[in-house]
């Protein structure tokens, strides 16, 4: 990345410019960068993976049944120190358990890890 002083001749230059540059500001240095293209191959594991994420963030979110407050505070315990939030090391450790990356498959049934 290039960190840029008067970018564009100003103070502060933000958004792309004819599909290849990119200005931005990330912690309060201006930088600039070649516009990446993303892609979406949307393979069988790519969409198995996805849906155990989302399906991890869901019972985060909204299964106060299977994940309760004292639960969500024992993860917020147990990543106190590092630089992950307890939602971060819940997902973490929600992936490993629910999708087995040797054959890219999600595992049934779906296992609700204990706070490490």
């Amino acid at each position: 990345m290039t960190k840029l002083l008067g970018p564009m001749f100003s103070l502060d230059a933000r958004g792309k410019m004819g599909g290849s540059l990119v200005y931005a500001i990330r912690r309060g240095v201006n930088y600039a960068r070649q516009m990446a293209t993303p892609s979406d191959p949307k393979s069988d594991p790519q969409l198995q993976m996805r849906e155990v994420f989302a399906d991890g963030i869901s019972k985060w979110r909204f299964a106060p049944d299977l994940i309760s407050n004292l639960y969500k505070t024992s993860w917020n315990y147990y990543a106190a120190g590092t630089s992950e939030s307890g939602h971060n090391r819940f997902m973490r450790y929600y992936l490993k358990a629910n999708y087995d990356t040797a054959t890219k498959t999600k595992v049934t049934p779906q296992v609700i890890p204990a706070p490490q």
